[in-house]
């Protein structure tokens, strides 16, 4: 989790997010073609001219092609299926609102796909053409973000972060299966709570950043991820405790405490992550009742799928995060 690719926006519009993730994240790579760069706003400039946090990730004609397919792929599977996939893209009746032209009010960057997917688009009916690129409905257009994330981060070694709810469901659709499938290995959400100041929304952008450049937070910053890391490889290996905090011992205590002394009192956020889990763990129901039970860490949405990742190293960096802070924690 050393450096994450952020999705689907050119930048992150909450404030209180940006705020976040310049506490606990190292870099941060938002999706921005070169043509995407006059709409970023001056707030987030600022943000990447006086911090190392931000990194755009420019999409290149390889990453491009293989989303589109991937695109087409799934989205003619949701054609076949389309009720399978009714609850994760939130719709009862998918394809009739992907061909209802009033709700194409989403721009894909002709940067980050081919002729291919415009063809595709274009013979279904799923899009129409805009200044910028080919317009879609905001649902499609997240299954499209989403695969060429997936493909992004595939290719780059990068862990995949998006701080929009609605994509907590689209995570596994980059599977390349179906949501009901026999013979699976298992993908478990895990939940990890992170302590924040209460008081995050009034802190001033400026002050965050003073105290991300205090001497010494970078390398304890790196360290916190190391060991998130690590329980996060022993929760795919079966081999995990119930308790990340009292696991990982007083490191990941100190630095969350380290985080929330710059406000006053503490809520906790949410930090999902969508993860592989070995399919030769035995009583992985019973499991997800002890990380429940623990609090730290809380897994659920236990989802079965047909293939999975084979080789370790890809399958860390197709770990998909969500930092949810809508609904944070009582103040204590």
């Amino acid at each position: 989790m050393k450096s994450v690719l952020y999705y689907p926006g050119f930048e992150v519009t909450s404030e209180t997010w940006l705020k976040f993730a310049l506490l606990y994240l190292e870099r941060l790579r938002p999706i921005v073609p070169y043509s995407g760069d006059r709409f970023l706003t001056e707030r987030f400039r600022r943000v990447i001219d006086s911090t190392d946090l931000i990194d755009p990730c420019r999409p290149d004609r390889s990453v491009a092609q293989r989303a589109t397919l991937d695109a087409i792929e799934t989205c003619e599977r949701i054609i076949r299926h389309p009720s399978e996939y009714e609850d994760a893209l939130g719709s009862g009746d998918i394809l009739a609102h992907w061909r209802n032209k009033r709700s194409h009010d989403y721009t894909i960057f002709r940067d980050k796909y081919t002729n291919s997917w415009e063809a595709f688009l274009r013979e279904n009916n799923f899009g129409t053409e805009g200044d910028w690129g080919m317009r879609t409905c905001r649902s499609l257009g997240f299954v499209y973000m989403t695969l060429l994330a997936d493909g992004i981060a595939r290719e780059r070694a990068l862990h995949v972060m998006t701080d929009q709810s609605e994509f907590d469901s689209l995570s596994i659709i980059s599977s390349r299966a179906p949501l009901k499938a026999p013979d699976c290995h298992q993908v478990g959400r895990a939940l990890v709570k992170l302590a924040i100041p209460a008081d995050l929304d009034s802190i001033s952008v400026e002050r965050v950043l003073e105290f991300r450049e205090r001497p010494g937070f970078k390398q304890r910053l790196l360290a916190f991820h190391q060991r998130v890391d690590e329980y996060i490889d022993s929760i795919e290996n079966g081999t995990a405790k119930s308790d990340f905090f009292g696991a990982q011992g007083t490191l990941v205590r100190d630095f969350s405490d380290e985080v929330v002394s710059i406000g006053a009192g503490v809520v906790t956020g949410s930090l999902s992550i969508w993860t592989l889990m070995s399919a030769s763990s035995s009583g992985l129901t019973e499991y997800a009742r002890e990380l429940a039970a623990a609090g730290a860490l809380s897994a659920s949405s236990i989802i079965a799928l047909r293939t999975a990742w084979t080789n370790t190293r890809a399958r860390r960096f197709a770990r998909r995060y969500l930092a949810d802070l809508r609904k944070l924690g009582t103040a204590s």
